[in-house]
């Protein structure tokens, strides 16, 4: 199997692009030296007591593709900036081999920023598209320890409420002797009006 950048399946194609417009400005007066209220009202990353994570994937042509979903459940604004780091294990507390490599996410949403404020009650996504398992069969459920910017681990099982052979669901082995290879999305934050029917 060749690794590289991997044509998008009918399934990924099939969603539509989300363009974001966004812009804010904040002038104040009499800020201290070195210490501006524009500063002083940034919010900070986000820990994992401020987010409730869901996870699930389905099955698309030799891979399984979905994602982890983030919800500010405090009362405060936070900022999620770059690329998360997952790993996985599987049911048994062993962590499959798996090789996490950045990706673009496959969920578009048009920003310049690297860095994403999630607002209380809002969800942020980050995309996992995972391809080339050869190794055992998985026992269930499959989970993923996603470390957060400022250094937070959070564990997610992965569709943990859905059916027992649907969270243990691992894609086929296109290329045995290559690494299995899980593609990581960067943050994006879901538009308040958007559905992501794959989780349920």
């Amino acid at each position: 199997m060749r690794i590289g950048n991997l044509g998008m399946p009918a399934a990924v194609s099939a969603l539509a692009t989300v363009v974001i417009l966004s812009g804010a400005g904040a002038t104040a007066a009499s800020p201290r030296p070195g210490h501006t209220a524009h500063s002083a009202a940034r919010p900070m990353p986000c820990s994992a007591s401020q987010l409730q994570a869901r996870a699930a994937w389905e099955g698309a042509p030799g891979m399984v593709i979905g994602g982890i979903v983030l919800t500010n459940v405090s009362h405060r604004p936070c900022i999620l900036r770059g690329h998360p780091h997952p790993r996985l294990f599987g049911g048994t507390g062993a962590e499959l081999p798996v090789t996490a490599r950045r990706a673009a996410p496959w969920y578009q949403v048009r920003t310049k920023s690297r860095s994403h404020v999630v607002r209380p009650g809002r969800r942020a996504l980050v995309t996992l598209m995972w391809t080339n398992w050869c190794g055992s069969p998985v026992s269930p459920p499959i989970t993923a320890h996603l470390t957060l910017p400022g250094e937070d681990v959070m564990t997610v099982p992965i569709g943990d409420d859905l059916p027992r052979e649907t969270s243990a669901r691992t894609p086929g082995c296109g290329g045995p002797g290559h690494p299995s290879l899980l593609q990581v999305g960067s943050f994006v934050v879901v538009p308040a009006n958007n559905s992501l029917p794959w989780i349920p």
